[in-house]
């Protein structure tokens, strides 16, 4: 307890933050207040809904995760966070080979699927990409047209620069493992997986 903690000053994020909000105050001739009081005796409900209802997206995922459970049980949320992803790892693909013809399946085979239609973001994306085309009247063709020229270098930069809040914070990370020792990374991403299983643990409640 008690140990020396860096200050490498204020976050360039937040000074640019404050100046923004001054730039606005002098614009409209007007100082923002926010009063934290106010919250809680009813103020605007889009600005300031620390529970908001869940967007349809998270409503369908959790439908249809409650269907599959209930087709094929609960689900241990805690094993799928702390286990390997079952994609090959970096040993290759052994973990989840097919079973030998004389051996019986240890998982589940040819279960039932439900198919609950076409997801609304893929009908969504149609109907935008439809009512683009007849606006511009003009068709959307992916891999027919020929690329004349070199693919633009800033569009196409698979390998970019870091930007200065990265940087920022690679320079501040070394000089605290420098003072404090090497960081866990493994032991913090445990226990962060350890606080979102608990957290949708929560949500299917």
């Amino acid at each position: 307890m008690d140990y020396f903690v860096p200050n490498f000053g204020r976050d360039r994020d937040v000074t640019n933050t404050w100046n923004s909000l001054e730039v606005a105050q002098d614009m409209l001739k007007h100082d923002w207040s926010f009063d934290p009081e106010s919250v809680k005796k009813g103020a605007d409900p889009v600005l300031y809904n620390f529970a908001p209802e869940l967007d349809d997206d998270m409503k369908h995922t959790n439908k249809h995760m409650a269907a599959a459970e209930k087709n094929l049980g609960t689900w241990d949320y805690e094993a799928l966070q702390i286990e390997s992803d079952p994609i090959c790892h970096s040993a290759g693909c052994t973990q989840y080979k097919h079973p030998k013809a004389k051996e019986e399946p240890t998982h589940p085979m040819d279960y039932f699927v439900p198919h609950f239609g076409k997801d609304r973001d893929v009908t969504g994306t149609w109907k935008s990409i439809e009512t683009a085309q007849e606006m511009l009247d003009h068709n959307l063709t992916i891999g027919e047209e020929k690329v004349e020229k070199a693919a633009d270098p800033v569009m196409y930069n698979y390998a970019p620069e870091l930007d200065d809040d990265m940087k920022h914070t690679n320079l501040h990370m070394a000089a605290a493992e420098k003072s404090l020792g090497t960081w866990d990374y493994e032991a913090l991403q445990l226990e962060e997986q350890a606080y979102e299983s608990q957290v949708l643990a929560n949500l299917m409640k």
